[in-house]
């Protein structure tokens, strides 16, 4: 497994945005050190035009009820979708997936508060 030097990360970082620099801990798969690498997940997006209360009931059942994502991706049996979310997301989200994510108790990271 190749690891991204610091540079790379930063240059990731700072270039292209919508990709998640992430540290995977040693021992993530058998034998291997802990390393740097690039992600980018999968996500549904909407345009600024939907309204909110259409955007919130879309979040609150993809994050209340998993089955669906997780029978598509058996890896996110284990994950928390919401701190995913919340860690590795790139684009602001639509005010009323913000909602959602504040009434759930959520701290959003400045880079996924929407600028309306």
């Amino acid at each position: 497994m190749l690891s991204l030097s610091d540079e790379q990360a930063e240059t990731l970082n700072e270039q292209m945005p919508d990709i998640s620099v992430v540290n995977i801990p040693e021992g993530a798969a058998d034998g291997q050190p802990a390393y740097t690498t690039w992600s980018f997940g999968l996500a549904m997006h909407a345009s600024p035009e939907l309204d909110e209360e259409t955007a919130y009931q879309i979040v609150k059942a993809v994050m209340e009820n998993p089955e669906p994502q997780v029978s598509a991706l058996a890896n996110l049996a284990d994950v928390d979708i919401a701190e995913l979310t919340l860690s590795s997301g790139t684009v602001p989200f639509h005010p009323g997936a913000a909602r959602y994510f504040e009434e759930q108790g959520y701290d959003i990271p400045d880079r996924l508060m929407s600028s309306e």
